[in-house]
């Protein structure tokens, strides 16, 4: 009779200690993960008219768009919340008459969004430089980082000072849109942006060989990779000689790579070791940018 009682407190006890368990996750949860809804209603072309004139030029507003996002609830502990804003398509050009187009929100920052234009027309740039030359280049044959350059970690490098460095530029960008102040990208010189911001290519171009013969295989890679050279002096004197880029060649048949190139502050430079490109890139601009 008494182990009867005693495994019956047990149980009863067992009970209520897993109720405080739940009540208290119930509890945190409902800290953690409120989600709230947010409505922006700014008229940010109307808002902001001078400062968008003095960044994009001549430009035009497209038709608002309403957009919705319906928030993140995750049981990590990560959440965004619901959100419905505007959207406006910017469409101005570049200094060389090339057409750009920008998506303007209105519930960020217009200083945080006119660093990803900036980025976005850089790629725009040098992406039509590859188009022209090799056509369809594969999915996203280019890609820029604008402020943030440095995006890797490992390697065999100093972790701590990797860290350090993402940490440096990703402050470095924050506090450019902290400025407001605004990039003039419709008058933007490529000749000198690199030396002006930190500024990082990846140029990644994928040949369609895979239907070919090995002979027209072969003959087609040889006119790919005279065509790759000089598309890298072509980048290189469109940029002043201060191009950050790693570019790359590669063959669908047989997903090789025919020729990978790094250039630091326009020069040549190997990548063979521990060292990550990213963060030579960082060091280039110590002193001067951070």
């Amino acid at each position: 009779m008494k182990s009867y009682r005693v495994g019956r407190v047990a149980r009863v006890v067992a009970a209520a200690l897993c109720a405080v368990l739940v009540a208290g996750l119930f509890v945190v949860r409902g800290w953690r993960h409120h989600i709230k809804h947010i409505v922006c209603t700014d008229d940010y072309p109307t808002l902001y008219a001078e400062e968008l004139e003095e960044m994009l030029g001549d430009y035009t507003v497209g038709e608002r768009s309403e957009k919705h996002f319906e928030g993140v609830d995750c049981s990590c502990g990560f959440h965004e919340d619901a959100l419905d804003y505007y959207e406006w398509e910017l469409s101005y050009t570049d200094i060389n008459g090339m057409p750009m187009s920008v998506k303007l929100n209105n519930h960020l920052s217009l200083y945080q969004q006119q660093l990803d234009w900036a980025r976005d027309q850089i790629k725009a740039h040098y992406e039509a430089m590859v188009v022209g030359r090799f056509g369809d280049a594969g999915y996203m044959p280019v890609y820029c980082w604008f402020g943030d350059i440095v995006h890797s970690a490992g390697g065999g490098g100093d972790l701590d000072e990797q860290m350090r460095h993402m940490d440096t530029a990703s402050a470095y960008k924050k506090a450019l849109a902290e400025s407001k102040e605004p990039l003039l990208l419709h008058d933007m010189d490529y000749a000198t942006v690199f030396w002006y911001y930190p500024v990082l290519l990846d140029v990644n171009i994928s040949l369609s060989d895979a239907d070919m013969d090995e002979a027209g295989r072969a003959v087609y890679r040889n006119e790919a990779l005279a065509a790759f050279d000089e598309l890298i002096l072509c980048i290189l004197e469109d940029s002043g000689g201060r191009v950050n880029m790693s570019a790359s060649l590669n063959s669908n048949a047989d997903q090789s790579r025919l020729i990978q190139v790094y250039y630091v502050d326009g020069e040549l430079t190997d990548f063979s070791g521990n060292t990550l490109f990213d963060h030579a890139v960082f060091e280039a601009y110590a002193g001067n940018t951070w």
